[in-house]
This record gives C-alpha cells, structure tokens and sequence, in this order.
C-alpha cells in the first residue's frame, strides 16, 4: 500500500500501470499493510477513501483512490503501530509533516 501526493492524472496511471513508475511522484510506502489490516488498526480508516477506485487495473490487481489528508494525522500518531508492517517511522513522518493539497491511496487486492 502507498500513499501519494499528486493530482497529475497521467503520472498516477502510468503508477497503476507500472509500480516501477513509483519513484515519478511523491509518496510514502506503508510496507506490508493493506487495506484491511488498516481497518483493523484504525477504525476510522473506513472514512479516509474518498468515492469510487479512480483508477481500477484489475490485470495487475491495483486500484488507486482519493484519500483525505485526515489520514496523515493517524498515521503521524501511530508510528509504532505502522513499525510492524515494515514501515519506516522516520518517513511516515517526513510524508506527514508536509501540507498536502491531495492524497491517493495505490492498494492492490
């Protein structure tokens, strides 16, 4: 799972069409977690995606979605908890300690 910070369409599907992609925009890798894991970790995680999949690739098994920036703050808070995906602490907080206009959510399922 990763969160990203761009609102430029064609970058974001060149991402879902090829993770190698990842390294052309912003984000923060949330290691080992899922969307599922997430929810068990933090209930209010169900408020965070914001509509339907933007981008849906069902061949490589991703979907990207618009998440609130209300998410940053959780994730800011729980370092410890994130730890035990395999997600580096120090870069949560770098990627949250930045304003962000817009959040993506790249999940695969």
């Amino acid at each position: 799972m990763y969160l990203i910070d761009s609102d430029d369409q064609a970058a974001l599907l060149r991402v879902v069409e090829d993770i190698d992609n990842l390294d052309d925009v912003e984000h923060l890798d949330l290691g080992d977690i899922n969307t599922l894991a997430l929810l068990e970790l933090a209930p209010d995680a169900m408020k965070w995606p914001q509509g339907k999949p933007l981008i849906f690739n069902e061949e490589q098994g991703l979907m990207l979605i618009r998440y609130s920036t209300d998410a940053l703050a959780w994730f800011q808070q729980n370092l410890e908890a994130l730890e035990e995906f395999g997600v580096e602490a120090e870069a949560v907080s770098a990627f949250c300690a930045k304003p962000r206009a817009s959040l993506h959510c790249l999940d695969s399922f």
